[in-house]
């Protein structure tokens, strides 16, 4: 039923982001390494203390290809149909740090990382569960 309502959500709120439900997921704990969809490069996405909380977060990107440049990047909530406020993000020594991430309401928030790869075009798509 769910990916039912994500596909609608989809739909009619024009999401940027996939809603794979069996999608990496970061949650407490480890941190996440996610490959891209052309496999050019891996991400590897880190919370700033550990732990995914409901509120304000900030993530660490790392990219495995010094020709990474994040590019744009969407937060989706599909079960609502909504995403957040657009988060600061900055390039921090080789990590790029997503800083003031709202992430308002618990369950499961899906993000897309578009990036360009040595002037290519590629993707990173994961989620975040919040508790």
């Amino acid at each position: 039923m769910l990916g039912v309502a994500s596909t609608v959500a989809s739909a009619l709120f024009g999401c940027v982001g996939s809603t794979v439900e069996d999608s990496p997921v970061l949650a407490d704990g480890a941190p996440l390494r996610v490959e891209s969809d052309q496999r050019a490069v891996s991400a590897l996405v880190e919370t700033a203390d550990g732990h995914v909380v409901r509120g304000e977060n900030t993530l660490y990107v790392t990219f495995s290809n010094a020709d990474t440049e994040l590019v744009a990047w969407d937060f989706f909530m599909p079960v609502h149909g909504h995403g957040t406020v657009p988060p600061e993000v900055s390039l921090v020594d080789e990590a790029y740090r997503i800083d003031a991430l709202s992430l308002f309401m618990p369950g499961r928030w899906d993000v897309t990382l578009d990036l360009d790869v040595a002037g290519a075009e590629d993707r990173v798509f994961f989620s975040v569960q919040v508790p």
